[in-house]
C-alpha cells in the first residue's frame, strides 16, 4: 500500500448500494439528508424514509425516478462505508451518463478522498462502462467541488445563471462540467498520482 500523509493508504472498495445491509443503505440516506451533503445537491429537499424506498427499488428496477439507467456504489475504506458514487440517466445509445459522488462520513473528510472518489468514478463510467463522455452539474457555491474537478481535468462547458433556489431563498448558479474518454485516457497516469492511487 502506498502512503497517505504521512500513513499507509486506506484499501478502498465499492459495493452496489442494493446488495449492502438496510443499515448502510440507511447510512446513506442519513449522509445525504446532513446539510453538509444536502445542501450541495441540487436538489436540497430532506428525503424520507419512503422516498429512499421509492428510489432504490427504481435502482432495482434498472432505472431512476428521473428517468434513464443509473447505478450506486458505496465505498468502503478499510471495510468501513464512508462515501457514494454514481453514474446516472446512462445512455448506452449516445454512450454518456452524469456522474456524482460524496464523502459522507465527517470523519474522513480532509484526507483526499474525494479526489479518489472522483478518480474510481473516472474509471468506473469510462473504463469499466465504455462511456464516450461523463458530465455532471456543481452549484457555483461549492468552492471545494469546483476546484477538485477542474484539478481532475474536467471542463466546464456551460453555466445555468440563477438556476437552484436554495432554503434561504437565495438563487444559484449552476457549473455544467463533462469529460470526455478520450481526455481522461491522455491524463489518467498522472491523475492516479492526483489521486494518491499507488
Amino acid at each position: 500500500m502506498g502512503i497517505l500523509k504521512g500513513r499507509t493508504s486506506p484499501m478502498i472498495t465499492y459495493r452496489n448500494i442494493l446488495d449492502v445491509s438496510p443499515d448502510v443503505r440507511g447510512l446513506v440516506r442519513l449522509w445525504r439528508n446532513s446539510p453538509r451533503v444536502r445542501l450541495r445537491m441540487l436538489n436540497q429537499e430532506v428525503i424520507s424514509e419512503e422516498q429512499h424506498a421509492r428510489w432504490l427499488g427504481s435502482l432495482a428496477d434498472g432505472g431512476s425516478l428521473a428517468g434513464g439507467r443509473s447505478e450506486v456504489r458505496v465505498a468502503f475504506s478499510d471495510g468501513t462505508p464512508f462515501g457514494v458514487i454514481s453514474l446516472k440517466d446512462v445512455d448506452s445509445n449516445s454512450m454518456v451518463c452524469d456522474w456524482g459522488f460524496y464523502v459522507g462520513e465527517e470523519a474522513f473528510l480532509r484526507r483526499g478522498l474525494g479526489r479518489r472518489l472522483l478518480y474510481d468514478l473516472h474509471e468506473w463510467g469510462f473504463a469499466e462502462r465504455g462511456m464516450r463522455k461523463m458530465y455532471t452539474a456543481v452549484l457555483s457555491d461549492n468552492h471545494g467541488a469546483l476546484l477538485v474537478e477542474l484539478e481532475a481535468g474536467n471542463k466546464i462547458e456551460g453555466l445555468l445563471r440563477d438556476h437552484v433556489r436554495t432554503p434561504s431563498g437565495a438563487l444559484v448558479d449552476v457549473y455544467l462540467i463533462a469529460q470526455f474518454s478520450a481526455e481522461w485516457t491522455a491524463r489518467r497516469e498522472a491523475l492516479s498520482t492526483w489521486a494518491r492511487i499507488e
